[in-house]
């Protein structure tokens, strides 16, 4: 017989998530209120972590580390200016069951250079894949950076681009692959996308959801 208080099924599991804020140092109230909203229907485990005003890719790398020293399931990655939609979080955490599904992220539009917020390549005569997304509000499963970190100990995230590489003289598939270079802004997203899809995860997207993108002026020198 159970004791008082215990119940004879399963023990219930609670998530731990770790929602990383790589601001400048300003935050959208709506932000943040889309946050909560989305913490209270899963009714997970939240811990914050912030830059504050960290340039790229310190941002990133430094709360990263930070947050995999603790206890986590997941790392959901929300820029300032992203207003996640209703049920957003719920629909990444249904994607991420899939066995490779690392990497879920939900699509907004760039203000800048117009189109979602990802990108996609075919090598060769494969299938057309998704070769990066946006981190406005991308939730990263543990494993991925357990597996990372089995291929390098090098940070995360690195300013980079994508460039396409011949596969040798035997064959005309040209290779995508992420180079590091002296990118002022941005290219973070693109390089840790390189190692998710590298670390033999898949990046996936809610295609089916779209968050909103606000508009806040650029101030200082931190990250966008």
């Amino acid at each position: 017989m159970p004791r008082a208080g215990q119940s004879n099924g399963p023990p219930f599991f609670i998530m731990n998530i770790s929602i990383i804020i790589p601001s400048r140092g300003i935050l959208l109230s709506r932000m943040k209120e889309s946050i909560d909203n989305e913490i209270l229907t899963v009714g997970c485990n939240a811990s914050f972590y912030y830059s504050h005003g960290l340039s790229i890719p310190d941002c990133f790398n430094i709360p990263t580390e930070k947050a995999l020293s603790n206890k986590l399931d997941y790392i959901w990655y929300i820029e300032e200016d992203i207003i996640v939609p209703r049920g957003g979080l719920q629909a990444m955490l249904e994607l991420s069951k899939g066995e490779n599904n690392g990497m879920i992220a939900i699509n907004y539009l760039l203000r800048h250079y117009g189109g979602l917020s990802e990108g996609w390549y075919r090598e060769g005569r494969r299938p057309k894949i998704r070769t990066w997304v946006g981190l406005g509000c991308t939730l990263v499963r543990r494993d991925v950076f357990s597996k990372i970190r089995e291929m390098t100990n090098k940070p995360f995230f690195k300013p980079a681009k994508l460039i396409t590489r011949h596969g040798g003289s035997a064959t005309k598939r040209k290779i995508l692959t992420a180079v590091e270079c002296n990118r002022k802004y941005g290219g973070q997203d693109i390089y840790f996308c390189h190692l998710v899809r590298m670390a033999g995860f898949n990046i996936c997207a809610c295609d089916d959801l779209l968050a909103e993108h606000l508009n806040i002026p650029t101030v200082g020198n931190g990250c966008p």
